[in-house]
């Protein structure tokens, strides 16, 4: 009787170490079942078409590239993109850009033609991503860049070697009947220190001064 009673408790000994072996490797697998579920929910990248996310006032440079420019080329297609949709008429546009080792000057484009009674400025701040002001100009605000643009009709590029120097570049195009456009001038300026560049400093000074006006 002894003997069985031994054999029987042994026997239900053992059965439970069985459940609970058992329940161990159930829980353990739910476990990392549970885990790999999370780690392939995470790491899965959905598959569908790739939108890119719009730029306020910013366009691609192509046409400005292929009309000879060098510096800020993003920014000289927003000023043709201007010239050649936005509304008013405008058949001109002057604009000064800079580019730089370790910032920009910011740039400025201005919209007129002979006809105009008013024209518009268009300024970015140094830095900056995206237009900060465009507002119209007075005859007299304008009248420092027709000065400026009739002085750097004699001008030719200044292409000295500066390292991480500010980089400028004043443009001049027109827009035909057609909507094709001209460079009437382009002045390149990568100024080393070391020559008289007053006719370049009066240039870039007066887009410059817009920077106050046109706020």
């Amino acid at each position: 009787m002894t003997c069985l009673l031994t054999c029987r408790m042994v026997l239900l000994h053992r059965l439970a170490v069985l459940l609970e072996v058992g329940l161990l490797v159930g829980a353990c697998s739910c476990i990392n079942t549970s885990g790999n579920a999370a780690t392939e929910s995470s790491g899965r990248i959905k598959e569908g078409p790739t939108v890119s996310a719009p730029t306020p006032n910013r366009a691609p440079a192509s046409t400005s590239k292929a009309l000879g420019g060098r510096v800020a080329l993003d920014w000289q297609q927003v000023m043709l993109d201007k010239l050649a949709k936005d509304p008013g008429g405008f058949q001109e546009a002057w604009g000064l850009f800079s580019e730089g080792g370790w910032a920009n000057a910011g740039q400025v484009m201005v919209f007129g033609d002979a006809k105009s009674t008013s024209w518009r400025a268009v300024v970015v701040e140094p830095e900056a991503d995206r237009i900060s002001t465009d507002q119209v100009l007075s005859a007299a605000a304008f009248a420092p860049i027709a000065k400026a643009a009739k002085a750097a009709a004699s001008l030719v590029d200044l292409d000295m070697v500066a390292l991480d120097a500010l980089t400028f570049e004043y443009v001049h195009v027109q827009k035909d009947g057609s909507g094709n456009f001209k460079v009437v001038k382009r002045v390149f300026i990568r100024n080393g220190g070391k020559k008289d560049t007053r006719e370049y400093d009066a240039l870039i000074a007066a887009f410059q001064l817009l920077r106050g006006v046109a706020k």
